[in-house]
């Protein structure tokens, strides 16, 4: 009866030390496919059918404008005057858009005179829906962290919205920080 309580004890005690084994070979498996590129672009690939399956697709009667190389040729090469761009803006309040969103930085007026700033701001105003991004700075330069559009531009703006994108492993956006 000894020797067999001595066998059961070694088995409970070699059970005890094989758990604990078995748990960081686990453990550590898991951490290896965690952190494993692989393994991430394998997650990225199930976001991407499950949001393919969750979102609606979008509207019809959403339009982005941009530029192509016909533009180019037509327009000149960038960057163009803000009076184009009020014109553009003036043709899409005329059209009734919903809202105009800009993925245009406009920081500086280095290419553009002072007639033609207002002459922007005042069609930003006229449409009443118009959003101005604003982005993160590198630069850090004097204390600042972002990069704000001209100041009539942006007064006369409806919103501000600020846009942070960070590329995924797969250099895909799938995210964007908005405020």
């Amino acid at each position: 009866m000894r020797a067999y309580l001595q066998n059961l004890t070694t088995i409970r005690s070699e059970t005890k030390w094989s758990f604990v084994k078995l748990s960081f070979f686990a453990l550590f498996m898991a951490l290896l496919l965690a952190f494993n590129y692989q393994q991430q672009r394998l997650d990225l690939l199930i976001y991407d059918v499950l949001l393919t399956e969750v979102n609606p697709p979008s509207l019809d009667n959403t339009v982005i404008v941009e530029v192509d190389d016909k533009s180019l040729i037509l327009f000149g090469q960038w960057p163009w005057s803000r009076t184009l761009h009020a014109d553009l803006l003036s043709y899409l309040t005329e059209a009734e858009v919903a809202a105009v969103g800009f993925d245009i930085l406009f920081a500086q007026n280095n290419y553009s005179s002072e007639a033609e700033d207002a002459e922007f701001a005042q069609a930003i105003e006229e449409a009443g829906n118009v959003v101005l991004p604003i982005a993160p700075s590198k630069a850090h330069v004097a204390g600042q962290v972002e990069i704000l559009p001209q100041a009539s531009l942006a007064i006369s703006a409806a919103k501000l919205g600020h846009v942070d994108f960070e590329f995924d492993i797969d250099g895909l956006i799938r995210k964007g920080y908005l405020y």
